[in-house]
């Protein structure tokens, strides 16, 4: 990836060029009630060329790296079109060269999916049984793996993984018309167990909005 970025970046006619390419695998799972609204994997792309020539701005939006030389050469060509003054961009210590790869304890994508949607009905089983008064539930599971490369005219690249991973869980209790929500989540860009053992938690939640429809009013004032 940084030869095709950097060999791009010679087609550049701009005072200053930067190339900015990123991947996104993303997993999500959602239940509402007692279905499942959310089930999918995706994976996509895309990136942005910006050049500056006489301090005009010049971008160019794609989702191929198959004509990247074209894009910049679009972006350099926009730039030329609104620069009249001076180019003037901070000074650097010296390029960036960095690769900053994803320190995972336990890496999220080599858990099975279906293992994962065990999981997320599990914690949506306990909402929706915790108490008479819990009407239905929410619970999502969103995981992404994002991979960002940069590239610039003044000799930077850097390459960074960026793992994330966010459960959040809500029980939903109705009284007549008195409806009360209590929910909270967790995230961590280290390991999938921090998503695992949370059924106290989950039930803990539940239990505080059935609670909640019993709470005594505050005074106005």
């Amino acid at each position: 990836m940084r030869d095709r970025l950097t060999e791009a970046l010679k087609a550049s006619t701009a005072d200053y060029a930067e190339i900015r390419f990123e991947t996104n695998d993303t997993t999500q799972i959602a239940y509402r009630g007692k279905e499942v609204e959310t089930a999918a994997s995706s994976k996509v792309s895309g990136g942005i060329v910006r050049a500056c020539t006489k301090g005009g701005w010049g971008l160019a939006v794609f989702d191929s790296l198959d004509d990247l030389e074209h894009q910049v050469a679009e972006a350099c060509q926009c730039a030329k079109l609104v620069g009249r003054e001076k180019t003037e961009l901070a000074e650097a210590d010296a390029p960036v060269d960095a690769t900053v790869t994803a320190k995972l304890q336990r890496d999220f994508r080599g858990v099975p999916f279906d293992e994962k949607l065990k999981l997320i009905e599990s914690y949506n089983d306990i909402i929706l049984g915790a108490d008479e008064a819990i009407e239905t539930s929410r619970v999502r599971y969103t995981e992404e793996f994002r991979t960002v490369h940069f590239a610039s005219t003044r000799g930077s690249y850097f390459m960074e993984q960026r793992p994330r991973l966010v459960l959040f869980y809500m029980g939903v209790a109705r009284d007549g018309s008195l409806v009360q929500r209590s929910g909270d989540a967790v995230s961590s860009s280290v390991s999938y167990d921090a998503v695992l053992g949370l059924e106290q938690k989950v039930a803990a939640e539940a239990a505080r909005a059935a609670a909640l429809l019993k709470a005594p009013p505050c005074e106005g004032g």
